[in-house]
């Protein structure tokens, strides 16, 4: 019997991602507990230019209100107005090498560029600003956030076939992108491999006799279509991204949850028969590994 190919999208599946905003009000509005006849729990200021989640919206006479959150942890209830819709992108990495604006919503970010200029940053969002698209962008290890221009993202581009080139002798071998620690050089011509290179850049990374080193050389790459960010798929783009995170959040409160039973095991001390028939129950066999 053939089978049918189901041409099935995410609406099928009914998933409600929360929908993430820039908070562009310069505006200092209070915060409430709840959206009417609420306390005062602090002000708005303080949230300019951070990305928001919104989980719930109501109307209270002619003013509307959004419950807000920052990374997960609840901030209170605000009158909306001028939030920009962002939308969650992968694990997509890149560099900013040179940056064409500075500032953004009135407030310059010179110095928070001058940190993340240079080093590989993750695009955490996609959104529009006065018609120019933009990327939240975040340094590795770095809670810092910076919007930058979406043309001044230079992404991290995996070779996904099998591709050598050629180094001549004495071809400098570094440790870092930065190219800025030369561990060696090439004793002799030799063919590399081709792991990855950040667009528009001269910086690659290759792979001889098992061991990686980047190298300043331009690569006569055509990017492929797909690894520029589908503004057509951004919905999409967007739930997916929600899902691998609420996925990765999952496993990390799953991976603590077994460290402290593995804890509680072998530090219990048992007092009793019954005491030892109840931690089997919920805790397994108390001071057996699985291996016993």
């Amino acid at each position: 019997m053939n089978s049918e190919i189901l041409d099935i999208t995410l609406e099928e599946f009914k998933i409600n991602a929360p929908s993430l905003y820039v908070f562009c009000s310069q505006k200092n509005k209070f915060i409430y507990d709840k959206p009417s006849k609420g306390t005062i729990v602090g002000m708005t200021r303080g949230l300019t230019n951070q990305i928001v989640e919104v989980k719930a919206g109501i109307n209270s006479g002619d003013r509307h209100f959004s419950h807000l959150y920052i990374d997960h942890v609840p901030v209170g209830w605000v009158e909306s107005e001028d939030m920009l819709r962002v939308y969650r992108l992968p694990h997509v990495h890149g560099k900013v090498i040179t940056c064409s604006n500075d500032t953004f919503n009135g407030i310059c970010f010179k110095e928070k560029l001058a940190r993340i200029k240079g080093r590989v940053v993750r695009a955490k969002y996609y959104f529009t600003y006065d018609d120019k698209p933009y990327l939240m962008l975040k340094a590795i290890g770095d809670k810092t956030q910076v919007p930058v221009p979406y043309e001044d993202f230079s992404k991290l581009v995996g070779v996904k076939e099998t591709h050598h080139i050629t180094l001549p002798k004495d071809t400098p071998l570094y440790s870092t992108s930065r190219l800025d620690s030369m561990v060696t050089r090439c004793e002799k011509e030799k063919a590399v491999k081709v792991l990855s290179f950040f667009k528009g850049t001269a910086q690659v990374k290759i792979n001889t006799e098992g061991q990686n080193f980047w190298i300043n050389r331009k690569v006569p790459f055509e990017i492929d279509e797909r690894d520029y960010i589908n503004v057509d798929k951004l919905e999409t783009i967007d739930t997916l991204a929600y899902l691998k995170e609420r996925s990765e959040l999952q496993s990390k409160k799953l991976k603590h949850s077994e460290r402290t039973l593995n804890l509680i095991r072998e530090n219990l001390k048992i007092g009793s028969d019954l005491e030892t028939l109840y931690l089997k129950k919920y805790l397994g066999n108390v001071g057996e590994s699985d291996d016993d």
